[in-house]
């Protein structure tokens, strides 16, 4: 039996487009406070499906919150006191 094994070195490029893309997310939400997903994925010509996570990777790590009922409410940047 052999087994080949291939480098895959792609990792750094996803990184930067990603990391880039969530800047955007939140600049946006910065100068629009209070918008839905559907709106801001619009505005910005991304994928809601990839705004959904990015989204979800910003509220995990507090830069965000979303406020307001499901049908009504929007994303916030959170202010935090610099200490």
């Amino acid at each position: 039996m052999v087994i080949f094994y291939r480098k895959i070195e792609w990792a750094g490029i996803k990184s930067e487009g990603v990391s880039e893309g969530v800047n955007s997310v939140i600049g946006y939400i910065k100068q629009n406070p209070g918008k839905r997903a559907p709106y801001i994925a619009k505005a910005i010509s991304i994928p809601l499906k990839t705004l959904e996570r990015w989204l979800k990777k910003l509220k995990f790590e507090g830069k965000i919150k979303y406020e307001g009922s499901a049908k009504t409410g929007g994303y916030y940047f959170v202010d935090r006191p610099v200490r």
